[in-house]
């Protein structure tokens, strides 16, 4: 993918998130039909950020400090998302979905290893297509 488009979809993500949360911020004080198509916009963002997660993961020069950025991401970002969400600077029952994501990512990397080290066994490429095959299926 394109740098360009690559950032257009991120603030595309930024900003159905933002509405997203808006929404979330201001229940009560809007009407049902302005919530709901708040939320609904929202609902747009996740997908956005996983795809944009599997790129980065295939795009980038140094996975493990990819994965570290994000933490760091994830942790400075917890105190703002618990205080507009839940009013309390850090709520332990909660968390903000950089979390998950940061998750998805370190998913990838672990199957990225397994998946070479197990293709290393297999010497003819008709058993190492087939291997690619069936973990794709899974």
């Amino acid at each position: 993918m394109t740098t360009k488009k690559y950032y257009i979809l991120k603030w595309i993500a930024i900003f159905t998130m933002l509405t997203d949360h808006i929404a979330i911020i201001l229940d009560g004080c809007i009407s049902l039909e302005c919530y709901i198509a708040m939320r609904t916009v929202g609902r747009i963002a996740f997908p956005l950020f996983c795809y944009m997660i599997a790129e980065s993961f295939y795009f980038t020069t140094n996975p493990k400090r990819h994965l570290q950025r994000l933490l760091l991401l994830a942790v400075i970002s917890e105190i703002p998302y618990d205080y507009s969400m839940y009013g309390v600077w850090f709520d332990l029952s909660n968390r903000n979905v950089i979390f998950t994501l940061a998750l998805g990512f370190f998913a990838l990397l672990v199957t990225k290893n397994k998946v070479y080290n197990i293709l290393k066994i297999f010497k003819s490429t008709k058993q190492r297509n087939f291997l690619l095959l069936y973990c794709g299926l899974i």
